[in-house]
């Protein structure tokens, strides 16, 4: 229907879309499933508020760009029930960044999103501005294989090496099949501030499921409560854990709950200061060196440092399966320089 400044043809059909309210995606045109980045641009355009994706299978394709797809537009709102499916491509071996935000508040819920690496490594996302956000979301990585022989990485997040965000907001997701739900290299320096991750479910992953590593940047204030860790793929005492704190200041992990064979499913590494890990659930088969909760000194930061100023309180921990060792610790404090 022609509204107040469409432009009209002869047959009365309109020739230009002004968009008032939610925009279903389909208003631009129809999905391919093989290549619909430029569909994804043309919605981001023209939207002013909530864009609607109704079920279907979605294909976004890496080209020789990182960050392919910009995202400007406030929120993308899928049909849930894994039923609308994004697929990143990445064409080859090349690692890319395949979603970037440009403005603030930018958020996606009811959306499953779904990784081809074809033998190469790719981001689902790079955050870039504040209050970033994912509700009800599913993410597939697609990893097959053996831990340390895995097919691929895949990042859900990656932190990109310089910039200040403020605001990421992780709710009711189901991660699986993936490397790191969050990654931030040693080198990085940005500064990530107010994270919060509630009540989410991570199985089947390969690396780190959250890992705020900020030896030479800075992630604070920062609250992961009421989620699931299980069944992770990796090798005992390999630097993996499901929750990882590396120089990370500010924080709080609580009511989550741990299960399956895995050394080390906390880990508390530097001048992670100012934290409380409280009223947590460990069901987990460790049998290396780490324990079920680790504090250790480490030099990445430039100086041998332990955290300071931790409070690790009313925690169950059961040592699951059937093999009692001496080294099946519940807390250890490493202390590698001093």
């Amino acid at each position: 229907v022609a509204l107040a400044g469409d432009a009209t043809l002869a047959n009365g059909r309109v020739a230009a879309l002004q968009i008032d309210g939610v925009l279903n995606i389909r208003y631009m045109g129809l999905i391919t499933g093989v290549n619909d980045n430029q569909l994804f641009r043309d919605a981001d355009t023209r939207a002013n508020g909530d864009i609607y994706l109704p079920e279907g299978n979605y294909r976004i394709f890496g080209d020789s760009g990182d960050a392919v797809q910009l995202f400007s537009s406030n929120k993308w709102v899928g049909s849930g029930d894994s039923s609308c499916v994004i697929t990143y491509e990445n064409p080859d071996a090349t690692f890319r960044k395949m979603i970037k935000a440009s403005s603030d508040n930018v958020s996606f819920s009811g959306i499953k999103f779904k990784a081809l690496a074809n033998g190469g490594s790719l981001a689902f996302f790079n955050p870039a501005n504040d209050n970033f956000s994912f509700y009800d979301c599913e993410f597939d990585g697609s990893i097959t294989g053996a831990a340390g022989s895995e097919s691929h990485i895949v990042y859900v997040m990656q932190i990109s090496s310089i910039g200040t965000r403020e605001g990421v907001n992780f709710e009711r997701n189901h991660v699986h099949h993936c490397s790191y739900t969050l990654l931030q290299s040693n080198t990085s320096n940005a500064i990530v501030t107010n994270q919060r991750y509630y009540n989410n479910t991570f199985e089947f992953n390969y690396k780190s499921d959250l890992s705020f590593n900020s030896p030479s940047g800075e992630q604070s204030n920062i609250v992961v409560s009421g989620n699931t860790f299980r069944e992770a793929v990796r090798e005992f005492n390999v630097g993996s854990h499901y929750l990882g704190f590396a120089s990370a200041k500010k924080w709080t992990a609580t009511k989550n709950k741990f299960y399956g064979a895995l050394d080390n499913p906390v880990h508390i590494e530097e001048a992670s200061d100012d934290f409380v890990l409280s009223n947590n659930i460990f069901e987990v088969d460790v049998a290396g060196s780490f324990a079920v909760i680790s504090v250790q000194d480490n030099t990445i930061g430039g100086v041998y440092e332990l955290g300071k100023r931790g409070v690790i309180a009313n925690n169950v921990m059961r040592k699951s399966g059937t093999l009692k060792l001496p080294t099946s610790v519940g807390i250890n404090f490493l202390l590698d320089g001093t």
